[in-house]
């Protein structure tokens, strides 16, 4: 064929294990980036407005997705305001600067308490406001149950950014405070069942085989379309732990799968 002058057929390209976001844009179409997509193998982005799901089992690297995001949302606009609810045991107020940090079911409540009244008088068209929750079953019948939930209505009524965080287990019960995490139907799957689908968005999952799902790689929810993505990786400070590794960098960009989630 090469001698009758016929042109070497393109290379078929497939979906990298390793994304990383400085070789990504900042946004596509006014909207930070998530990670590359299957089906287009271009960056794809999330909606940063409403509510937003990442959840997976354990060792799927839903810390990371979570930072990723964050990281995400401070590339797109730098003026992002973000408010940290957590635990302890995480790694993520050491690797970005945080506008409330609140560790402790007791803090998480008075913090809760005064965002609503900051939340409350910020315009939509103002700076983003994005309240961050990981762990979020950790919350659940303690003292910043009621408050997180108050605060995560406010967020939604006021057009500001709801982004939680949960193994899949403990994110498919019924409490309130999910109910207004799932309610925008968008989020990422890692490592998805094909029951996860139904049962937090709403939405029918393609059948699927968890190999074909490496750390980082999920299913993304939103408005109803479900597409395969491999989120992006942010830059990470230097020996802190995330997810149960001491640095994330380019040998290492998610957890051990025997590691934490």
């Amino acid at each position: 064929m090469k001698r009758a002058g016929v042109g070497e057929a393109p290379p078929i390209r497939r979906l990298a294990e390793r994304v990383f976001q400085d070789e990504l844009p900042t946004e596509i179409g006014g909207r930070p980036v998530l990670g590359v997509a299957s089906e287009t193998l271009a960056a794809t982005a999330f909606d940063p407005h409403g509510s937003f799901l990442v959840t997976g089992p354990l060792g799927s690297g839903r810390t990371t997705t979570l930072l990723a995001m964050m990281t995400a949302l401070r590339r797109w606009r730098s003026d992002v305001r973000l408010h940290y609810f957590g635990s302890r045991r995480s790694a993520i107020s050491a690797q970005i600067r945080l506008d409330t940090v609140a560790l402790t079911p007791d803090d998480a409540s008075a913090a809760a308490s005064q965002l609503m009244a900051a939340l409350g008088e910020t315009s939509v068209g103002g700076r983003p406001e994005v309240v961050v929750i990981e762990g979020i079953a950790d919350f659940f019948n303690t003292a910043a149950d009621f408050a997180l939930q108050e605060l995560a209505k406010i967020c939604l009524s006021g057009g500001h950014f709801l982004l939680a965080e949960g193994e899949t287990s403990s994110v498919s019960s019924s409490y309130p405070l999910l109910g207004y995490v799932r309610s925008s139907r968008a989020g990422i799957a890692l490592q998805p069942d094909q029951l996860d689908g139904n049962v937090l968005f709403r939405v029918n999952f393609p059948r699927v085989n968890r190999a074909d799902f490496p750390c980082g790689r999920g299913l993304h929810v939103s408005r109803g379309i479900v597409s395969v993505v491999q989120v992006a990786l942010p830059k990470l400070v230097p020996d802190q732990p995330v997810d149960g590794h001491s640095q994330m960098g380019e040998s290492s960009p998610f957890p051990d799968p025997q590691m934490s989630g």
